[in-house]
């Protein structure tokens, strides 16, 4: 037999905004709630949940509930304070998304912030850094990106942060070691997040 699935599906960032509807922008003023038109490749079609589920999963469907409660979202804004950061970030925390800007980019002339980082990741909590944009992925390429990876932050790709804080619930849950949790974080699972190939 094959094994459930154990991770709900989470529509990639850059689907999320036809998976039900138009974007909200977008959506003409009527009574009308819904564009029921066809969903992009990565989220769940028009037809029922019920019968997706049946259907086109190639596993039984199972809720997983072993999910991690010590997990926090940050939003990075100007003005972010290093006392602000280390309240998220202390015990007994296990994991924060830290919601930066454009491609996962951070003030990275702030040491005091990114030693909070540091120190924290030092410790074994996972920090998940994902952006803010509706559309985008996570990058390395600029130096406020490579930054938090140097102090141990792990790139989301992208994940949006509603996916990234469930995923970390879940790969937190699991109880693995801090270097395959971290691994799992970066792997699609169920479609929520893209690999992109290297250029």
């Amino acid at each position: 037999s094959r094994p459930a699935v154990d991770l709900a599906i989470v529509p990639p960032r850059d689907s999320m905004t036809s998976a039900v509807g138009p974007n909200p922008g977008d959506r003409p003023p009527s009574d009308e709630r819904y564009d029921r038109r066809a969903a992009p490749c990565g989220s769940v079609p028009s037809q029922s949940l019920e019968r997706y589920l049946v259907e086109v999963l190639p596993r039984p469907f199972r809720v997983e509930t072993r999910l991690s409660r010590h997990v926090a979202a940050c939003r990075v804004y100007p003005g972010i304070t290093r006392e602000i950061l280390e309240n998220f970030l202390r015990p007994p925390i296990e994991g924060l998304v830290l919601e930066t800007y454009g491609t996962g980019n951070f003030p990275d002339r702030r040491e005091d912030l990114l030693g909070v980082l540091g120190e924290a990741t030092a410790r074994g909590v996972l920090v998940l850094n994902v952006t803010q944009c509706p559309r985008g992925a996570v990058s390395e390429t600029y130096a406020a990106g490579r930054a938090l990876a140097e102090r141990g932050v792990v790139p989301g790709a992208d994940l949006t942060p509603e996916a990234a804080l469930t995923k970390l619930a879940y790969v937190l849950g699991k109880g693995l070691p801090r270097d395959e949790a971290a691994r799992l974080l970066t792997t699609p699972l169920r479609g929520e997040l893209t690999l992109r190939e290297a250029a």
